[in-house]
């Protein structure tokens, strides 16, 4: 046979292997949510189901649910065989129910699902993932009391002879409060700024401020401002204003929000331009105060 002739017949095989050589099958499939971006607050509705891409191989899949925010509890929180017939095009889901709901407490949950198949089984190639489950209070502001001495983690900004107090004379509760002066040109703040987020904040939800003043002197301009930033890009502030008291008063404002919430701020704010002007804060709080029930669940797309 010619070089030729042999050349062209290894080209003619080559092709044919090229050509003919079969699909790779699917040998990984992966966990979708809950992904652990936002918190669980309120179920059944922030924590509908479980879901994940179906593998071409499985005859079954086996999900499963651990608690590890301590060690007490052995073995899985949730272990529930569920069909492919739970799949739907590229996704599948198990919906849990209130025998299932009734199971989760306040804590970290790890979960993953294994899938059954002619031969060995297959774990989700993300698995586990993670998520937090807490329905109680939280407070955003931190060093509201100012006990540690320093305004830190607060933003400050144009202070003069403005700071924090270490009187316990002078505080509403402990050792430190923030005293606020004036001046001729004043115009100082303490600000902290939260991203909501992971909260997962929505309407009919409620944040309680409160916090502890008293202000004496002439020419007062203080307030206290919380400025809510929705999702959609709207908002809405709440400001108490600051007026004299020779004694400590309390304030309490409760705000209902009306959409998703992205960011809250709190802000102290003086503007007193007398010298003599004198105002003391303390135990500022700005509390996620209650769980609203939710009209419907939340819908979880395909990961």
């Amino acid at each position: 046979m010619s070089p030729r002739r042999l050349t062209a017949l290894l080209l003619t095989f080559i092709l044919l292997l090229v050509t003919f050589v079969p699909a790779q099958a699917q040998t990984s499939f992966t966990l979708g949510l809950p992904n652990g971006k936002t918190l669980m607050r309120n179920l059944p509705a922030d924590l509908p189901s479980f879901n994940w891409t179906p593998l071409a191989a499985a005859t079954s899949y086996q999900l499963q649910v651990f608690y590890i925010s301590s060690n007490a509890r052995f073995g899985p929180t949730l272990d529930v065989a569920v069909p492919t017939s739970a799949c739907v095009a590229s996704l599948c889901a198990y919906t849990l129910n209130s025998g299932d709901w009734s199971l989760f407490e306040k804590g970290q949950y790890a979960w993953t699902v294994t899938a059954s198949t002619s031969g060995d089984p297959v774990e989700a190639s993300n698995g586990p993932r993670y998520f937090n489950y807490n329905n109680e209070a939280v407070q955003f502001v931190t060093n509201g009391g100012f006990e540690s001495g320093k305004t830190t983690p607060w933003v400050a900004k144009n202070l003069k002879a403005d700071r924090v107090v270490a009187d316990a004379g002078l505080a509403y509760s402990g050792q430190y409060s923030w005293l606020f002066k004036g001046s001729s040109s004043e115009n100082s703040s303490l600000i902290q700024l939260y991203d909501v987020t992971y909260y997962n904040v929505q309407a009919a939800d409620v944040v309680t401020l409160s916090f502890a003043y008293k202000a004496t002197g002439p020419s007062l301009n203080g307030l206290v401002r919380v400025n809510v930033k929705y999702t959609d890009g709207t908002g809405k502030k709440e400001i108490k204003p600051l007026t004299t008291s020779a004694d400590y008063v309390t304030v309490t404002e409760v705000i209902e929000l009306t959409k998703s919430v992205k960011t809250l701020k709190i802000t102290l704010l003086n503007k007193s331009l007398k010298q003599s002007a004198k105002i003391y804060i303390d135990d500022v709080s700005l509390i996620l105060s209650s769980v609203a029930p939710r009209a419907a669940a939340l819908s979880f797309p395909a990961p």
